[in-house]
C-alpha cells in the first residue's frame, strides 16, 4: 500500500510540475472566476504537500538560496499589490491571490526537488518542470488548430495590437498568414518568449539525450513550440532559443552561464549597438516587418526605452522602490511613448518592452538588485549541476531560463505581464534553490599541534 500511495503522490507532483502554467492560464478561456482561482491554489498546495511527504536524501541546500527565491517572488507579488492599490493593475483580491501563487510556485518546485526519494525521481521531476512551457505552448497550438480562440481576442477592441499582421518569417518560405494570438495568451510576443523557453529546454533534452525523457512526447512538444514561434512570428525569441541550444551543443562546460545575470542591465545597449550597425543597409529594410527600415530602432523600442528612461533617470525616492505594477502608468513614463500605440484603446497601459526598464519602473533599483541576485544564484546553481552531470534535467531548466532572460532584452519577460515566462522562472528558481548544495573545499593538510609540557618550558 505504501508503494501505491507514493506512486500516486509522485504522479501528482509530476502532473503539477508539467501542467502548472496551463492550470494558471486556463481561466482565460472561461473568465477569471474566484472559484477557479481558488481551485488552482488548492491544486498547487496539494501537490506541494505530496512532494513534502518525501524524506530528503541529498546534501542540504545552501543557506539563503530558498530565502532569496522567496524574496524575489514576494517582491513581485508586492509590486502587484501596490499596482492594484494604485488602481492600475486589477482588483485587490486578484493581486493578493497572485502574490500567494508566486510564493507557492517557488515552494512547490523546491519541495519537489529537495524531497525527491531517489536520484531517478529527482531527475524525472526536473524534466517535468522543464517541460512545463512546452506543454502549455503545444496545448495552445492544438486549441488554436481546433478553432478555439481567446474570449479576450474575440471581444470588440480586444486582442494583441499585432494580431493579424503578416508573419514575415513564414512569408520568407512562401507561407502568407497573419500573426496568431493563442487561446490562453494575451500577448503574441510574450507568448513567443514562453515558446522559446520551451523550445530551448526540449532542444537541450534531445541533443544531450537526457534520461527519463519520453522521446515522442519531447518531439511533439518541440514541434508545438516551433509552430507557436512561427505562427506568432516571434523572430527574436526563435533566434535566441536556437542560439542557446547550439551553445549547449558546442560548449559542454557552459562556463559563461553565470555571466548572463551580469549582462542583463546592459543587454538593451548591446542590442542597439548591433542594430545601429545595420542602419541604412539592405538588412534594415528587408528584415523590417513594415518595410520602413525600423529594424535599427528595434521596431521602435528605442523610442519606448527613451521615454521610460526620461522618468527613471531623475533622482527620486520612487525610483528606489519603484511605482508598483503598471509603473509605466503611475510614473507617467508611458505618456512619453503613447504616440507609438495609436491603435490601442489606452496606449498609456503599454509596458516598457524591456525586462530591466520595467523592473525599474515597478520595483525600482531595489527590485532590479533582487532580480539580478536571484538570476546569479539560480543560474550558477543550475550550471554547477549541469557541468557535473551534463545529461541532468538541470540543463534544460538552465537553457529555458537563459533563453527567457535574453528575450527580456526587448520584452517584459519574465514579469507579471508575461505570466507564462514568469511561472517558468519561478519554477526554475525553486528547483535551483533545492540543488544549490554546499560543495566542501578539499581538506587542508593539518599540522599536529604539540603543547609544551611544563618540564620542556622550565
Amino acid at each position: 500500500m505504501t508503494e501505491d500511495r507514493t506512486s500516486q503522490s509522485d504522479w501528482l507532483v509530476l502532473g503539477m510540475a508539467a501542467s502548472c502554467i496551463v492550470i494558471v492560464r486556463a481561466p482565460l478561456l472561461v473568465g477569471h472566476t474566484q472559484p477557479l482561482k481558488l481551485l488552482m491554489l488548492l491544486l498547487l498546495w496539494a501537490a506541494t504537500a505530496a512532494a513534502a511527504q518525501g524524506e530528503r536524501r541529498f546534501a542540504p541546500p545552501r543557506e539563503g538560496a530558498l530565502a532569496l527565491g522567496l524574496l524575489y517572488a514576494g517582491s513581485v507579488g508586492l509590486e502587484v499589490i501596490r499596482g492594484s492599490k494604485a488602481g492600475v493593475y486589477g482588483s485587490a483580491i486578484n493581486a493578493y491571490q497572485l502574490a500567494v501563487l508566486f510564493l507557492g510556485l517557488v515552494v512547490f518546485a523546491y519541495m519537489a526537488i529537495n524531497r525527491a526519494s531517489s536520484e531517478v525521481q529527482r531527475e524525472r521531476r526536473l524534466i517535468a518542470l522543464a517541460l512545463a512551457p512546452g506543454v502549455y505552448v503545444t496545448l495552445n497550438v492544438l486549441l488554436w488548430a481546433a478553432g478555439i480562440s481567446s474570449p479576450a481576442a474575440d471581444a470588440p477592441g480586444g486582442g494583441s495590437v499585432a494580431l493579424g499582421d503578416p508573419s514575415s518569417t513564414l512569408a520568407a518560405v512562401g507561407i502568407h498568414v497573419g500573426r496568431v494570438e493563442f487561446p490562453m495568451a494575451n500577448s503574441i510576443n510574450l507568448f513567443g518568449v514562453a515558446a522559446a523557453g520551451g523550445f530551448a529546454a526540449i532542444g537541450v533534452m534531445l541533443v544531450r539525450r537526457s534520461p527519463h525523457v519520453p522521446r515522442r512526447l519531447a518531439l511533439l512538444l518541440a514541434a508545438g513550440c516551433l509552430a507557436g514561434l512561427l505562427l506568432g512570428d516571434s523572430r527574436g525569441s526563435l533566434l535566441i532559443a536556437i542560439a542557446v541550444v547550439l551553445w549547449f551543443v558546442f560548449s559542454a562546460r557552459i562556463r559563461a552561464a553565470s555571466g548572463v545575470a551580469v549582462l542583463v542591465p546592459v543587454l538593451p545597449l548591446l542590442l542597439l549597438t548591433v542594430l545601429g550597425l545595420v542602419a541604412g543597409t539592405a538588412f534594415d529594410t528587408s528584415l523590417s516587418r513594415s518595410g520602413s527600415g525600423d529594424l535599427a530602432t528595434g521596431t521602435n523600442r528605442l523610442y519606448i526605452w527613451q521615454g521610460a528612461w526620461d522618468v527613471i533617470k531623475h533622482p527620486a525616492v520612487d525610483a528606489v522602490w519603484g511605482w508598483g505594477a503598471g509603473g509605466q502608468i503611475t510614473s507617467g513614463a508611458s505618456l512619453n511613448y503613447a504616440y507609438l500605440f495609436t491603435g490601442v484603446a489606452d496606449p498609456t497601459t503599454m509596458p516598457a518592452h524591456s525586462l530591466v526598464l520595467q523592473t525599474l519602473l515597478d520595483g525600482g533599483y531595489i527590485g532590479l538588485l533582487i532580480l539580478l541576485a536571484v538570476l546569479a544564484s539560480s543560474i550558477t546553481s543550475l550550471a554547477r549541476i549541469t557541468r557535473a552531470r551534463p545529461r541532468s534535467g538541470s540543463g534544460p531548466l538552465l537553457a529555458s531560463v537563459v533563453t527567457i532572460v535574453l528575450a527580456g532584452t526587448t520584452e517584459v519577460a519574465p514579469t507579471y505581464y508575461a505570466q507564462e515566462a514568469f511561472i517558468t522562472m519561478l519554477l526554475a528558481v525553486g528547483a535551483a534553490a533545492a540543488v544549490a548544495v554546499r560543495i566542501p573545499a578539499p581538506a587542508a593538510a593539518r599540522v599536529p599541534v604539540v603543547s609544551a609540557s611544563p618540564s620542556a618550558t622550565a
